[in-house]
């Protein structure tokens, strides 16, 4: 992870986009899996924010009445449901596969890591959003990751792995 920005243009639009690490986690004794959290800034990003206009971190999350997926890197797929099942919409993606158990979508990285993403019981009715609840490492490492709402805006309030809290904001 860089720790400092990365602005640069994007070519296909001209528009500044940059990147500002917030931090880097390493759970469970430094045996995994990690956390990065990242803001990228896009002047196309017209979402409301925790961060202001314009901002919205890397973690994963998936919204299935858009059927839109934002992978751990920030990368955004659509999916599409075919018999009940998830699927990217073609080309399909040959370093993450999907899989779908109870209410929880889980995505499986080609390096072995997991991010498991749900519907939180109690998030606003009006947010659709899965988001990133369990990050597993390929050794079967955990981080767990907890949200509250303000204002109707998601906010990652901890990160704890095995023995304890790695991370808390208030």
């Amino acid at each position: 992870m860089n720790t400092f920005t990365s602005p640069r243009i994007d070519p296909r639009t001209g528009l500044l986009r940059f990147h500002l690490p917030l931090l880097h986690l390493v759970g469970n004794d430094h045996r995994g899996p990690t956390l990065s959290l990242m803001l990228n800034y896009s002047h196309l990003q017209t979402q409301r924010s925790l961060y202001g206009q314009g901002f919205h971190n890397t973690l994963y999350w998936f919204n299935p009445e858009s059927r839109q997926l934002q992978t751990a890197d920030g990368e955004h797929f659509g999916l599409t449901r075919q018999d009940g099942v998830w699927a990217f919409l073609a080309p399909s993606l040959p370093y993450i596969k999907l899989a779908t158990h109870a209410d929880s979508l889980w995505l499986y990285y080609c390096r072995g890591a997991v991010d498991i993403g749900a519907r939180l019981p109690q998030q606003p009715a009006d947010d659709p959003r899965w988001r990133l609840q369990t990050r597993l490492s390929a050794g079967g490492n955990a981080l767990f990751l907890r949200w509250e709402w303000r204002q109707n805006l998601a906010l990652l309030t901890s990160v704890a792995d095995n023995d304890g809290e790695l991370m808390h904001a208030s």
